[in-house]
């Protein structure tokens, strides 16, 4: 694996993680809205 390959790969992970970040925080605003 080379180093832009490794960079693409920690980029993508963060964007994976950076996306369920936001649906858990919408989830958790959601969820206090509705009691």
């Amino acid at each position: 694996m080379t180093l832009p390959e490794t960079r693409e790969a920690i980029q993508a992970t963060c964007m994976v993680y950076r996306t369920a970040c936001l649906a858990i925080q919408a989830a958790r605003q959601a969820r206090q809205v509705v009691p």
